[in-house]
Formats: C-alpha cells, sequence, structure tokens
C-alpha cells in the first residue's frame, strides 16, 4: 500500500511560476549571479558590473527554492 503526500497549495502555485516562460527585466529588477547563502534567507549576489550586495529573500520560497552558488536570480532593487 502506497500513500499519497498532497503538496500544500502554496508550494504548488510557487512551482507553477517557475515553469512558465521568462520575462527580461522590468524597471527596478536586475539579474544578479548568487555568490552564497549568509544564513537564514539572506543571499549574497553580484551584479554583472561586479558590485556585491546581499539580497533577503521572501519567506514564501524558504525550503521551497533552493538557490546554488553560480545560479541565477532576478532580484527587485527597493528599499
Amino acid at each position: 500500500m502506497t500513500s499519497r503526500v498532497q503538496m500544500s497549495g502554496r508550494r504548488k502555485h510557487v512551482q507553477h511560476g517557475l515553469r512558465e516562460e521568462l520575462e527580461a527585466p522590468k524597471e527596478g529588477q536586475s539579474i544578479v549571479r548568487v555568490l552564497g547563502s549568509r544564513g537564514g534567507n539572506i543571499v549574497e549576489v553580484e551584479y554583472p558590473d561586479g558590485r556585491q550586495t546581499l539580497c533577503m529573500m521572501p519567506s514564501k520560497f524558504n525550503k521551497m527554492l533552493w538557490v546554488k552558488r553560480g545560479g541565477y536570480l532576478l532580484i527587485d532593487e527597493g528599499q
């Protein structure tokens, strides 16, 4: 007998959004390369011009989206 594990609705929608077609960055957004994790939901990133900064990922992506060193993220440049 096998048991069926159901995904939470929130996780399903996050993963569905990841499979959609990519769009070009809008005003106030940038594509950055991940340098590493700094713990929790803090990620160190590098802009194409060489600048480095820390980014905070929204908690809805916690344990759903795994970010590896060398990967790319689309970030909102805010506050």
